[in-house]
């Protein structure tokens, strides 16, 4: 009996014949062609989004890690001991910060009667001329050169490097009442050339630090030399440190005033600096305020 019914299947199944046509093969090629498109979008998305995501984890690490460092702030007091003029942040990058740039850094300062938004001056550049007088002082700051009619015996410090490292290259000229001549002392009056060349820097600095509108700045240490006044970037890498010079002259802060200052470069973590001014500025000509 069961012989009969093995048979018959045998026969169903040689019975079975397997039909194609064009129309099969058009559909087998569409699949394989719709597989192939679908395949190649799916890599293009898969790209784009290991792209984007790249990129995103890099912002991410730069908002984490970049950003400014303070040191140390100190402030200059008014001849009067009444008020504070300028404000000195000595900064640098954070650890494993990338380079930034200053042009893109932003100081925001309060004392809570005043708020202004610093960008670094655009016009910070060399060259400055400044001149000293050996019973007044430094009397003038200018980027153009004075007439040595003006300025018998006094001297012209001519300005074309705020790095500190580099005060040497610093020129130094004496006026005969004609013209401005090379001046190759090691002394004037009671000071050496080399600390009238700082302090002749610094008198610029302060000069140009607009109150409420820009901030100049000058550089203590460059170890990879990236720092340029010369061009448009003002690059700083790991290693250098500035020193921010801030003129808050108009606003008169005086004792016991609380003042937040906000460094904020354009990636990177923005660095808070709140302090309270002395009681009393016992006249002196700076002060901590770290």
């Amino acid at each position: 009996m069961v012989r009969p019914l093995v048979d018959g299947f045998r026969r169903l199944i040689a019975s079975q014949r397997a039909e194609s046509g064009m129309g099969a093969l058009l559909i087998f090629i569409a699949s394989i062609l719709v597989a192939a498109v679908a395949a190649g979008v799916i890599i293009q998305s898969t790209y784009m989004a290991q792209q984007r995501a790249q990129s995103t984890a890099e912002l991410s690490i730069q908002d984490v890690s970049d950003g400014w460092k303070i040191l140390s702030v100190e402030g200059e007091v008014s001849s009067d001991g009444l008020y504070m003029t300028h404000i000195f942040l000595k900064t640098a990058l954070h650890a494993g910060s990338y380079p930034l740039d200053l042009n893109h850094t932003v100081i925001e300062i309060t004392d809570g009667t005043h708020e202004a938004n610093l960008y670094l001056d655009s016009n910070w550049i060399p060259t400055i001329y400044v001149v000293y007088n050996t019973s007044k002082g430094f009397i003038y700051a200018s980027r153009t050169a004075p007439s040595a009619s003006n300025y018998t015996n006094d001297y012209l410090f001519n300005l074309t490097t705020f790095h500190i490292d580099k005060l040497s290259n610093i020129e130094v000229c004496k006026s005969n009442g004609t013209a401005w001549n090379s001046y190759s002392g090691t002394s004037i009056g009671s000071k050496t050339v080399d600390e009238l060349r700082l302090e002749a820097l610094i008198y610029a600095a302060k000069t140009f630090a607009k109150p409420s509108v820009s901030y100049t700045v000058i550089v203590i240490r460059d170890p990879n030399n990236n720092y340029d006044e010369s061009t448009p970037n003002r690059v700083v890498t790991q290693g250098a440190v500035l020193k921010l010079i801030i003129n808050v002259s108009s606003w008169n802060i005086g004792p016991q005033t609380h003042v937040t200052i906000k460094l904020m470069p354009k990636h990177g973590v923005p660095t808070l600096e709140e302090f309270w001014t002395p009681p009393t500025y016992a006249r002196q000509s700076y002060i901590s305020l770290t």
